[in-house]
């Protein structure tokens, strides 16, 4: 399959000699940001630098512009990375926000970093009371405030998306893979070995003396967790308490499977598999690997409770 190597605006594809075929261009659906990993010949007559930007386009796909972060060079080839993302995404912080609105918070950080936003499904402004960065990086810092109310954080072309889960879960298959839809049959399913049984989040108000909390459970064996932040009432207590305890647990049943390149799916979108006993089902995409090279496209998936 034909695809360009674009560096700074230039293409360089015939200056890179890819080794043992690795090229992939990674789809996420989580708080990680998309990104291209690929191994080059030392010897190729063009050489990779931090900072460059890179897009990589195959089968009417582009990557989208992103920042090479890492060159690690042996003896023979180069690992080279970039990432969808800007330099300040990196940086850890602080920060204390009061009587904010969601979009705003957001809105800043983004700003800050050079990102732009994108809202998809229903996505609640909501006023908070207080809330506190500490000491992190921008998108690590986001990726709390979606997942406690439910949300999904995407980052690729220099963008944050936001987007609600409950809704993208909804959505209908875009396509159901069956055994005969693979390479070599090449698809494997998980359950996870632990569960995390139960999530409390917890606030104590030393000016008033209110003590406010939320336990949410699932009937399993598992781990305890305990989470001490700003709740503003007993309602803000138990949303926040089930939506970290669905992320905890989200990737109780996985499903991972190489199919030919398929670049009109995308990662957040949902999938179906047939005819694989108890694992059928629909399945929300957390990655997508892309490889122009071997024209392979390797899935990986979470079961949808209930589904």
């Amino acid at each position: 399959m034909d695809y360009k190597i674009i560096v700074d605006g230039k293409d360089v594809t015939s200056g890179v000699n890819i080794v043992d075929d690795v090229l992939y261009a990674f789809d996420r659906a989580g708080a990680m940001a998309d990104d291209v990993k690929m191994v080059v010949d030392n010897a190729s007559p063009f050489q990779f630098a931090k900072g460059q930007s890179v897009t990589v386009k195959f089968d009417g796909y582009a990557t989208g512009e992103m920042v090479v972060d890492k060159v690690e060079a042996g003896t023979r080839n180069a690992s080279v990375g970039a990432i969808s993302t800007t330099a300040g995404a990196k940086k850890k912080q602080s920060r204390h926000y009061r009587k904010v609105r969601f979009f705003d918070i957001i809105n800043d950080v983004a700003t800050a970093t050079g990102f732009s936003v994108f809202y998809q499904g229903a996505v609640e402004n909501r006023l908070y009371e207080s809330v506190t960065r500490w000491c992190e990086t921008p998108l690590a810092f986001l990726n709390r405030l979606c997942v406690r109310v439910g949300y999904g954080l995407k980052i690729d072309d220099k963008r944050i998306i936001v987007y609600c889960k409950e809704s993208a879960e909804t959505e209908t298959p875009v396509m159901t893979i069956t055994q005969a839809d693979t390479i070599g049959g090449c698809v494997a399913f998980r359950d996870a070995a632990s569960v995390t049984q139960a999530l409390t989040v917890r606030y104590f108000d030393l000016n008033t003396g209110r003590n406010i909390e939320y336990t949410a459970r699932i009937p399993d064996d598992g781990e305890h967790i305990t989470v001490v932040e700003y709740l503003h009432d007993a309602a803000e207590a138990e949303r926040f308490a089930k939506n970290y305890l669905a992320e905890k647990n989200k990737m109780g049943t996985t499903a991972t499977a190489l199919i030919p390149i398929n670049t009109d799916i995308a990662a957040t979108s949902v999938i179906a598999f047939d005819g694989f006993g108890r694992y059928d089902g629909n399945y929300f995409i957390e990655e997508l690997a892309h490889c122009p090279l071997t024209e392979q496209t390797k899935i990986t998936a979470r079961k949808i409770k209930g589904v």
